[in-house]
């Protein structure tokens, strides 16, 4: 018996940071918005043990895998020893801040519980996710959503409609530990409305959240590509051209397909992976 589905990657329309929590991890304030770009995740049931393959060969497939601990915690939490086969068809490019394991280990928590009948609420798959990684509770549900602390607060917004979003990630991507380094030994930090973005994507007011995108890390990472990018985005009109998460994957999001193509088919001489995407209103979507 086996579940497959597709886990949306996210972006981040806006990201900002808060101070040094009990935890002595940094308070997140973000937006995200789930897009099209998904990998594949078939879980199927199996005798014994958790095993975990990708199609891509620099995705840890073991107990450093997020899927891996995904499963772990589940089958520890509902008290089973079952065995569990995890099976990740990649396409959301690794360290780019577009949320491709937090999508698969989402995606992961989602197929166990339909698998083994739905034992676990929201409430209880929530909790679940949040032990699994930041991100991973907003990927439970997508669209569009603020996330607050560590991720674990969580309020659905409108989600972005009738715009084109293109992805472009550069050849060097970034650790979130080295981003959160950067901004810890910043001496000085620029800070956007947060207030002002968040009464815009409250009401819905598309233009007027575009205008307002904006991510905290780009003031302290230097990434080899990332100008060239925006710049050819901004060549193409877009509407907003921003860092999604720590890096290293940029987004630029159009009102017309056809100048996001143009723009796409430009990007793929500066970037190696290049993705024209759709936001949607879900993070999981079940085949």
């Amino acid at each position: 018996m086996s579940v497959s589905l597709l886990a949306n990657a996210k972006i981040n329309l806006f990201l900002d940071l808060g101070g040094v929590l009990m935890n002595g991890y940094h308070g997140i304030w973000t937006v995200m918005q789930s897009i099209d770009l998904s990998d594949r995740i078939t879980v199927e049931l199996a005798e014994d043990g958790i095993c975990v393959s990708c199609t891509d060969c620099l995705i840890p497939t073991g107990e450093k895998n997020i899927a891996f601990k995904a499963a772990s915690l589940f089958l520890d939490h509902i008290g089973s020893h079952q065995g569990v086969r995890i099976e990740i068809e990649k396409r959301i490019p690794s360290q780019a801040g577009l949320g491709g394991g937090s999508a698969d280990a989402a995606g992961t928590l989602l197929a166990l519980n339909r698998l083994f009948g739905d034992p676990l609420n929201k409430q209880e798959l929530c909790k679940l996710a949040f032990r699994c990684g930041a991100d991973v509770p907003f990927c439970l549900d997508g669209g569009m959503q603020l996330c607050q602390n560590m991720g674990e607060i969580i309020a659905p917004l409108p989600a972005l409609k009738d715009v084109h979003i293109v992805v472009a990630k550069p050849q060097a991507g970034i650790s979130t530990a080295e981003a959160y380094a950067a901004y810890d030994s910043a001496v000085w930090v620029r800070r956007a409305d947060r207030e002002q973005f968040l009464y815009y994507a409250a009401t819905g007011n598309t233009p007027e959240i575009l205008r307002r995108c904006s991510n905290l890390f780009e003031q302290f990472i230097e990434v080899p590509g990332r100008a060239d990018i925006k710049s050819v985005m901004r060549k193409f009109n877009a509407k907003a051209a921003c860092m999604s998460g720590s890096g290293s994957a940029v987004y630029g999001i159009f009102v017309d397909l056809k100048t996001a193509e143009d723009c796409a088919a430009q990007l793929k001489s500066v970037a190696p992976d290049v993705f024209v995407c759709s936001p949607c209103e879900n993070g999981i979507i079940f085949e």
